[in-house]
């Protein structure tokens, strides 16, 4: 399917192919756009307020946003890791509310499985908290930072395809 993506405030439109999704919690279709991030919508379901990525870029477009640089230069600076120096205990502040909120949901469980783990900073203050942690991350440079510098066990796969054991 092909989209018109428009610059705010000008009629300069590019036409780009994605796939219009669903919800994927309630299934409903009527969303409302909060903002453009790369060109692409980040929308609200207006049934159950899942924010999501509508249209879904093209794979490769996708894959494409997880190069060396943009891990050095737009990433880590973007998480409080410029240079790929990060403050442990800034982190475990940042992510505090966060993991609090998941533990109110998940009260006879301590382990986490992230999804998009990035540099590991969030796994890394879940695990200071006492979770049992591990994670999924496609970038090649997240995984191998949250593996050598705040050993995790950070897995570079995609979660459809992922090696960890069922019910593990």
């Amino acid at each position: 399917m092909h989209f018109q993506v428009c610059a705010e405030g000008t009629v300069q439109c590019t036409t780009m192919s994605g796939t219009e999704v669903p919800c994927a919690l309630c299934g409903e279709r009527d969303t409302t756009r909060l903002y453009t991030k790369f060109k692409w919508g980040i929308e609200r379901c207006r049934r159950c307020g899942l924010i999501y990525a509508n249209p879904r870029a093209p794979e490769e477009a996708i894959l494409a946003r997880y190069s060396s640089e943009y891990f050095w230069n737009e990433y880590l600076p973007a998480v409080g890791a410029a240079g790929g120096k990060y403050d442990l205990d800034y982190q475990d502040q940042r992510h505090a509310a966060m993991l609090a909120l998941i533990r109110r949901h998940s009260p006879h469980g301590r382990r986490l499985l992230e999804v998009g783990t990035g540099a590991g900073l969030f796994l890394k203050a879940a695990q200071r908290a006492r979770w049992d942690t591990a994670g999924l991350e496609l970038s090649t440079e997240g995984s191998a930072f949250a593996r050598d510098r705040l050993a995790l066990d950070v897995r570079t796969e995609r979660a459809e395809e992922m090696s960890f054991p069922a019910a593990s």
